[in-house]
């Protein structure tokens, strides 16, 4: 196992302060100076943030796959990050927890000439290994989840094969130091498990959320199963049978003893061939349907994480297409199905084929924000094109700027040495500038009740204002009286001033 220290080039980080003193913010990390590095996955470390992410490593000429991990503070500066391989392996970590004491555990699978070993990984609080666990068995493959006793054992949760085209779900208990007691295979009746989550209840007892397929077809039924402390069956319920659905499986526990899982619609009376709109199914504890939600609309959504709040909600992560451009998704729901919110983060200007954006894991931090974790596609200053890591802090209300009600959160975007950097959110743009008749505004959402433009001039003085009408999608400002110099133009929704922006009148 190798470690070692790299330096990480923050992009840039605009916090900005709600009304509830949640800090908002976005901020990109270039992990291994230059490569393609994705983040999926994160924990909270009190007001600290965990990110996880992929990169790659160079050995000799040989590129390896490598895991970065970086602690960052409440306004996303960096704490420490760290760099782990497996050489001559690859090196793929899946998910960070809190360890009992200081410190974190870290799972995930290498991939060396026998094939893919899942481990487990001990950290101090500074992220450097412990101690590192390789397991090799013929029921294991890859580790994608974990969960930690009472007592400190340790419950990794993953997928194996033990035949082509055959996979199934193991949970594999070690004690405190990662040291194997034993493993057991989740029988789903199917041969094909195609991943999921998994959930560690009170009683000790274990829930699967998950798709299952035959071999003959391509048929995929979302699934849930109960086990019990060694993983026998309780009972396992279906819900939807889809025809090659090009959708994930996933499942978060609920505060009244249910569980939602997350999927797409019914895909045999849909002629949507990929992006199909996500579906919520929530049961109760014996894995009744209680309700459904169906995300509808033309705009195409994916799923990648659901996990629940501490007031019960439902939050998710995933991305949305639009425009033909994929950006960033967020959305909130209470535990009985009701929408609270749905949001997309995209850059005020989307440049076909420089930016692309995913939001793969999501957490709720201690000021009663939301932070996201996924990536961001920019362009180097050579002309390539490059992934980041992507960090996004919301407020519970999905909002960069508070008291927002757009679905679409636009945020400003620079080209600062041929590179694209996320900024703060903005809600009009406005040309020509400089100016010398009448500027033109156009608001990325139509205007809502009490939308205002004022104007100022450099010395701060009121030269005029107008009132936007509700709905309105575009208006203008003139400044022809007015005589050469600065002013701010502001925009104001119920008295609260949401952007300024400067105008040089020629």
């Amino acid at each position: 196992m190798g470690m070692k220290n790299y330096t990480i080039l923050c992009l840039m980080v605009i916090p900005l302060l709600t009304n509830s003193q949640i800090n908002t913010f976005q901020q990109n990390y270039d992990v291994d100076n230059g490569t393609s590095d994705s983040g999926y996955y994160m924990t909270s470390d009190g007001n600290d943030l965990i990110l996880g992410s992929g990169t790659l490593c160079k050995f000799d000429n040989i590129e390896l796959g490598c895991d970065g991990l970086l602690k960052v503070d409440s306004l996303g500066h960096l704490l420490w990050q760290k760099i782990y391989h497996a050489f001559p392996y690859s090196f793929d970590g899946r998910k960070i927890k809190h360890a009992p004491g200081d410190g974190f555990l870290f799972c995930g699978s290498a991939y060396s000439f026998t094939g893919f070993h899942p481990f487990l990984m001990r950290l101090d609080e500074n992220g450097d290994s412990l101690w590192l666990r390789f397991y090799v068995d013929s029921l294991m493959r890859k580790a994608g989840d974990f969960a930690i006793k009472d007592d400190g054992k340790i419950l990794v949760y993953g997928a194996g094969s033990i035949a082509p085209n055959y996979q199934h779900a193991f949970v594999m208990l070690t004690d405190i130091n990662g040291e194997k007691e034993w493993v057991t295979t989740i029988d789903v009746n199917s041969p094909q498990y195609r991943g999921g989550d998994f959930h560690l209840l009170g009683n000790g007892d274990m829930v699967f959320g998950y798709k299952i397929s035959p071999l003959e077809n391509f048929k995929h039924t979302l699934g849930l199963t109960r086990t019990d402390s060694l993983g026998n069956v309780l009972w396992t319920k279906e819900y939807q049978t889809n025809e090659d659905d090009y959708c994930n499986a996933y499942m978060t526990p609920l505060h009244n003893g249910g569980f939602v899982l997350g999927y797409c619609i019914d895909t045999s009376s849909s002629s949507i061939q990929y992006g199909k709109p996500p579906k919520l199914f929530a049961t109760d504890s014996l894995g009744n349907l209680k309700w459904t939600y169906t995300f509808t609309g033309a705009k195409r959504r994916t799923i990648t994480r659901l996990i629940t709040a501490s007031n019960g909600d439902i939050i998710g992560s995933g991305y949305r297409l639009i425009d033909g451009n994929q950006f960033g998704w967020l959305f909130r729901l209470t535990q009985e199905g009701e929408l609270l919110w749905k949001r997309a983060y995209r850059p005020e200007q989307a440049w076909p084929g420089n930016i692309l954006s995913e939001l793969n894991d999501v957490t709720e931090t201690p000021d009663g924000g939301i932070a996201a974790i996924g990536s961001m596609l920019d362009t180097l200053p050579n002309g390539t094109i490059n992934l980041d890591v992507w960090l996004l802090k919301v407020d519970a209300d999905g909002c960069l700027t508070p008291g927002c009600t757009d679905s679409i959160v636009t945020a400003t975007v620079e080209r600062r040495g041929g590179v694209l950097h996320s900024g703060q959110q903005v809600f009009f743009r406005l040309w020509p500038n400089p100016v010398s008749g009448e500027a033109q505004v156009a608001f990325y959402q139509p205007a809502p009740q009490g939308a205002r433009l004022r104007v100022f001039n450099a010395q701060g003085m009121p030269v005029s204002e107008q009132d936007v009408p509700p709905g309105s999608t575009a208006a203008q400002v003139d400044f022809s009286g007015l005589p050469a110099g600065l002013y701010l133009v502001q925009y104001l929704r119920q008295g609260r001033v949401l952007q300024v922006e400067k105008v040089v009148r020629e």
